[in-house]
């Protein structure tokens, strides 16, 4: 996050105040929200702009809490807010996360989708504690405790929009959350999504020497108090890749700087008791069903290959669809030759065989 130029939350709040009244002036702040809470093409789509903070705050674990009135936040990342955080957040896109290859959010754009469901979200972490209003104007809430944690309050308080509406859309999301969620995170492994009196946990298991040099884990999803759990395994391969990018800065002078990124492919993975494990083609209704993420699926991406690739590709601001860059494309061939890279690794492990074959894109594909 870039450095802020404020003293203290208070002169934040001050300035905000006065940029927000402006735009209110001229006419611009109902388009702007217009805009910015109608970025996603699903309802509820917003949770994925919190997932992102947590990962990129080093947590492990994240916890939503549905109730008939709000949802609740919480996540046990190392990192918490500073007073960059809460500039960043109230401001649309004021980051420098493009240079750090891996880091997923963008604080501003995407956290503005929020207020489809709230005008008065809540930030408690570490020493920060405040209320976000007319989406950015950062309120100190005071007397509160040192919080450990981070925690997000959004009230359902929109207008236009109900109480019921609010927690059956939200539920829904969370009760369709994929444990693919999970699938290319480097530290969140357990998501539990507590919808009123219901409770789904979301995990990820890794067992990277039980194949040799592979990375092996496993998805699961599991409704608390019932015996059903939904489990999924993957055989994943990474390699940490340079790419020389440009962009321009707020003067409109062209910048260039190496960028470090890490790219993923993952195959499905079966156990049998007699053979072992083996590579399978993830298909549907006959039809390669592999996807492509950027840390998390990219809704209207197809990849047409039978298993998952992952890199920090430059995408559509509701992170939907790549871009057509020229770095993307740079990327996709990198993720070829990381596959091509560890042909030999697979067959040493007994996994070159006819199902793994049926994996592999051909001319059609």
């Amino acid at each position: 996050i870039k450095k802020t130029e404020y003293k203290d939350i208070y002169e934040l709040e001050q300035e905000c105040i006065r940029l927000t009244t402006d735009l209110k002036k001229r006419g611009m702040y109902k388009g702007f929200k217009e805009t910015l809470t109608k970025l996603y093409t699903k309802s509820g789509h917003f949770i994925f702009e919190l997932i992102p903070n947590a990962e990129d705050c080093d947590a492990e674990e994240i916890i939503f809490e549905l109730k008939k009135d709000k949802l609740i936040f919480k996540h046990n990342g190392k990192k918490l807010f500073t007073l960059a955080n809460v500039d960043a957040i109230t401001n649309v896109g004021n980051s420098t996360k493009n240079e750090e290859g891996n880091s997923i959010g963008k604080f501003g754009v995407g956290f503005k989708s929020v207020f489809e469901y709230t005008n008065t979200p809540e930030v408690h972490s570490g020493e920060y504690h405040f209320v976000i209003k007319d989406m950015y104007i950062p309120h100190p809430i005071e007397n509160v405790d040192y919080c450990s944690n981070t925690i997000f309050i959004l009230p359902f308080d929109i207008s236009g929009k109900s109480k019921e509406d609010c927690f059956n859309e939200i539920g829904e999301t969370l009760r369709n959350l994929n444990p693919e969620t999970l699938l290319f995170l480097s530290h969140i492994k357990k998501i539990v999504c507590k919808i009123d009196s219901e409770e789904w946990i979301l995990k990820r298991n890794d067992s990277p020497n039980l194949l040799g040099s592979k990375d092996l884990c496993t998805l699961s999803k599991n409704k608390a108090g019932t015996a059903t759990t939904t489990s999924t395994h993957y055989i994943r391969f990474f390699d940490t890749i340079k790419i020389n990018v440009s962009e321009k800065d707020e003067n409109d002078i062209i910048k260039y700087y190496e960028k470090k990124i890490d790219i993923g492919i993952a195959f499905k993975a079966q156990l049998n008791e007699k053979s072992g494990w083996s590579i399978k083609p993830i298909i549907y209704n006959d039809n390669p069903a592999g996807k492509v993420f950027t840390f998390f699926p990219c809704e209207a991406e197809k990849s047409g290959l039978c298993f998952h690739i992952h890199a920090p590709f430059a995408l559509t601001v509701n992170r939907e669809k790549l871009r057509n860059e020229p770095d993307n494309e740079i990327i996709k061939n990198k993720i070829v030759d990381l596959l091509h890279s560890n042909l030999t690794k697979i067959r040493e492990d007994n996994l070159l065989n006819m199902d793994f074959l049926k994996s592999l894109p051909n001319d059609e594909d």
